[in-house]
């Protein structure tokens, strides 16, 4: 726990927070976001919190190192584009990452959040940050042969 308040500190030296608002063109839709309302720069925090409670969990060392790094790359961009969308600045970091550390106790569990998963891989292709770990969880997708 004390891990986890440790990251969540620093992530939120690291980028302002998103606001919610209309995501245009982005062509994915956020799990749980029907309506699609959800902002691009919500979306890269969601994200972000994913990889940060990841790193908590992973017992090797290295593999943490790097989930890490690329949370805070995440957590950045997700402040950049917040700023890109005119949204104002509040912290929602410390809610994102407190209500992933309830969903992830091992790094197993990042494939029981599949559709995340496939989201935030696709997200992180669109926004130039890779698929990274995110593809490493996703189910694999069906390919239709005729």
């Amino acid at each position: 726990m004390k891990q986890i308040i440790s990251i969540t500190a620093l992530l939120c030296l690291l980028a302002p927070a998103a606001a919610l608002s209309e995501t245009e063109g982005s062509g994915l839709v956020r799990p749980g976001d029907a309506e699609g309302t959800a902002s691009t720069s919500d979306g890269l925090a969601e994200c972000a919190a994913i990889l940060a409670i990841a790193s908590t969990v992973s017992p090797n060392l290295i593999e943490r190192k790097s989930l890490e790094d690329s949370s805070a790359g995440w957590f950045a961009a997700s402040g950049d584009q917040a700023i890109a969308e005119g949204s104002s600045s509040t912290d929602v970091w410390g809610e994102k990452v407190s209500n992933w550390a309830g969903r992830i106790g091992s790094l197993n569990a990042l494939s029981q959040n599949g559709e995340w998963m496939n989201y935030c891989a696709g997200l992180g292709q669109q926004q130039g940050l890779g698929a990274g770990p995110f593809a490493k969880y996703a189910p694999p997708t069906e390919t239709v042969t005729q």
